[in-house]
C-alpha cells in the first residue's frame, strides 16, 4: 500500500487550487483599475488582485500581497478566494501555516460550493482531530457573525 506523504500531497493540493484560477494578461493600467476597484472593497476585483500577485501577472509576484487580497474577498464570502485562503493557511504561502484557519476556509468555502467537498477531505486527512474540531467551530462563528450582519444596500 502507498502511503502519501504531506510532501507527495502538496503538489496535488496546489494543481487543484490553480485549477480554478483563470489564465489573464494584466497591464499597468489593468492592475491600477483592479487595485482601485478592489479597495473600494469589490470582492471580485480583490480575488482578481489575489491571482495577479500569486502569478506575478502585471505585479511583481507577491505571496504575502496575493493573501491580503484574497483574504479580503474571503471575508465578504467569496468563495474562491476562501479556497485559496485554505491553501495558503495548509502550506504556509504567504501566511504562517495555520491548520485551523486553512479548516476554517474550506469548510466555508464546501458549505457554499459543494464542489469544494473533495479539496477539503483531502486537507482534513493532513490535520488532527483537533485542528478540524477547531476548524469547524471558526467556521460556523464566522458564518454566525457575518450571516447576522446586515446586508449592504444595493
Amino acid at each position: 500500500m502507498i502511503r502519501f506523504t504531506r510532501a507527495l500531497c502538496a503538489p496535488m493540493f496546489v494543481a487543484a487550487a490553480l485549477i480554478a484560477l483563470p489564465v489573464t494578461a494584466f497591464a499597468a493600467a489593468d492592475i491600477a483599475k483592479l487595485t482601485g476597484d478592489a479597495t473600494a472593497g469589490n470582492a471580485e476585483a480583490q480575488f482578481e488582485l489575489g491571482n495577479a500577485y500569486l502569478k506575478g501577472d502585471g505585479v511583481t509576484a507577491d505571496p504575502t500581497q496575493a493573501a491580503k487580497w484574497y483574504l479580503m474577498a474571503a471575508e465578504q464570502g467569496f468563495t474562491q478566494a476562501q479556497v485559496q485562503m485554505a491553501m495558503k493557511y495548509a502550506h504556509g504561502n504567504g501566511v504562517p501555516v495555520d491548520h485551523v484557519e486553512a479548516d476554517k476556509w474550506i469548510v466555508l468555502a464546501s458549505r457554499t460550493d459543494k464542489h469544494n467537498q473533495a479539496l477539503q477531505i483531502m486537507l482534513e486527512n493532513h490535520f488532527t482531530s483537533e485542528e478540524i474540531n477547531h476548524g469547524h467551530l471558526a467556521a460556523d462563528q464566522w458564518q454566525a457573525q457575518h450571516n447576522a450582519a446586515p446586508k449592504p444596500a444595493a
